[in-house]
């Protein structure tokens, strides 16, 4: 189970409080169209989805860590171009991108964000990449997560 909770990191598990079957329902979602290394969580009957969220909840640990914005990092690095750009960040994806100086945004060409789609965050994403200059953006959900605020947004210059 540990490679489980690892994929199931967040830094709002608050989220899970609000709706507590959200959990169950990624938890579900997963098991039906599990990544490669975990192929055989697909002969889990789906009525143990529920138990198996109790106990990666029951088993979640807090763990601090020094953060920094991207364009902190690509000022360190001396970044002249970023050809695709992908934040996957579990619920966090908002603050990566206000992280992002208007200097840098012309530097990324394309970008693929996993997007919480909480109180209205797919929008505002949406909107802030036009803004920004992205003139194709596509809205796709991962098979299995359907049941899921998780969106995955692809966006080019």
């Amino acid at each position: 189970m540990k490679s489980l909770l690892r994929r199931q990191s967040t830094l709002h598990p608050e989220q899970w409080d609000k709706d507590p079957k959200a959990f169950g329902r990624a938890v579900k979602g997963t098991m039906k169209n599990p990544p490669a290394g975990m192929r055989w969580m697909k002969f889990i009957p789906p009525v143990f989805s529920g138990i198996i969220a109790s106990f990666l909840v029951k088993g979640k640990k807090q763990v601090h860590c020094r953060l920094r914005t991207l364009s902190s990092v690509i000022a360190e690095h001396n970044v002249e171009k970023i050809d695709l750009l992908k934040i996957d960040c579990e619920g966090a994806e908002w603050q990566v991108l206000q992280g992002i100086e208007a200097h840098d945004w012309s530097k990324i060409k394309s970008m693929v964000i996993e997007v919480h789609n909480v109180n209205g965050r797919l929008a505002e994403v949406e909107s802030l990449l036009r803004d920004k200059g992205f003139t194709k953006i596509v809205d796709e959900r991962e098979k299995g997560l359907e049941d899921t605020v998780m969106h995955n947004i692809f966006a080019i210059r």
